[in-house]
């Protein structure tokens, strides 16, 4: 606009000529989530409401998937053997069809004792296309729904979304000193860089806290 100005010889010269632009306008997303003492909370309340969609809750804090991703998930998705875990290859969005994951790629998430009770309690009766997590009356689960059913405004903490419960795994995984590129290769993330940027202050409050004791020792 003021180069077509100056052009014209509305203005004498351009006011932007030689400022620089920002390295870039992205805006790092907020990687804030749950406290374990919220989480706890959050599932307990949801239990007492729906005990079958509080088990939703807890999984997702457990693997870090995504919503669309575990909508997705089939009883086939299940691995049992060399070690626990989960197939994720799909995702599906409410409102697009199901399509590959965000990243292309089918990953392996293993899963703890109580990730794996959660989803084989899940088998039990179904066939291996069936979708492995379902609402109440075993349709494929829809958000809006969800949240109604399990209270997600009051059981949850203000402002916490689903998505952060994908956070709290992450942070969990990079406190108990997971490798920031197997942590990035759960969350299904193209490069660890991506995770070491949405996760730096995980990483360094873990630096701390064993810089901190390594203090304490040396006056003991």
């Amino acid at each position: 606009m003021f180069a077509y100005a100056v052009r014209e010889r509305m203005i004498a010269r351009n006011p932007v000529h030689g400022v620089r632009m920002p390295s870039s306008t992205r805006i790092a997303k907020s990687t804030e989530t749950f406290t374990t003492e919220e989480l706890d909370l959050t599932i307990n309340q949801q239990r007492r409401l729906c005990p079958h969609l509080a088990s939703v809750t807890e999984f997702l804090s457990l693997t870090g998937l995504r919503w669309s991703e575990l909508r997705a998930l089939r009883v086939r998705d299940l691995q049992r053997h060399p070690l626990p875990a989960i197939r994720v290859s799909r995702a599906h969005s409410e409102s697009y069809a199901e399509k590959g994951t965000k990243s292309g790629r089918a990953r392996l998430v293993p899963l703890t004792q109580r990730a794996n009770e959660l989803a084989a309690s899940r088998t039990l009766g179904r066939e291996p296309d069936d979708y492995l997590f379902t609402s109440v009356t075993s349709r494929q689960l829809r958000s809006s729904r969800f949240r109604s059913i399990v209270a997600w405004s009051t059981t949850a903490p203000p402002g916490r979304s689903i998505h952060d419960l994908r956070h709290y795994a992450a942070s969990e995984w990079l406190r108990a000193g997971i490798p920031v590129n197997q942590v990035a290769k759960w969350l299904g993330h193209a490069s660890p860089s991506t995770t070491l940027n949405a996760y730096a202050h995980v990483l360094g409050e873990a630096q701390d806290i064993a810089a901190l004791e390594h203090l304490n020792a040396l006056h003991r």
